[in-house]
């Protein structure tokens, strides 16, 4: 039995369900972040350094950005769908944010590995 194609009826789909469990996951993190910081504060430039030099903090903190970016890419690729109709321009609008988003997450993962201090 062959596969059937499912078309533009299920295109969205996986940016749908992306954007979902972004949502979650970042709506777990953020408290989760509040009480450690709640529990455990920083109270200076060396207790930060010391806090997020640990693999689990840098490792959680990654995860959010990369969710961030992730869900942001898929509202943003909404949005242009939805309200700019010119193909080219909505082309280069979406190689423009996906640059941009590439390039913050480079950045992000540049901070967090200690690259640049």
């Amino acid at each position: 039995m062959a596969v059937k194609d499912l078309g533009s009826r299920h295109g969205g789909l996986l940016e749908w369900l992306l954007q979902r469990a972004t949502a979650v996951f970042m709506l777990l993190f953020i408290p989760v972040m509040l009480v450690v910081f709640w529990l455990y504060p920083v109270s200076g430039f060396a207790d930060w350094q010391a806090r997020m030099s640990q693999l689990w903090m840098q490792l959680a903190w990654l995860l959010f950005v990369m969710a961030l970016l992730v869900h942001s890419w898929a509202g943003v690729k909404s949005v242009l769908m939805d309200y700019v109709h010119p193909l080219g321009l909505r082309m280069a609008l979406y190689f423009l944010f996906l640059l941009a988003f590439v390039l913050e997450g480079l950045w992000a993962l540049d901070i967090f590995l200690g690259g640049s201090a």
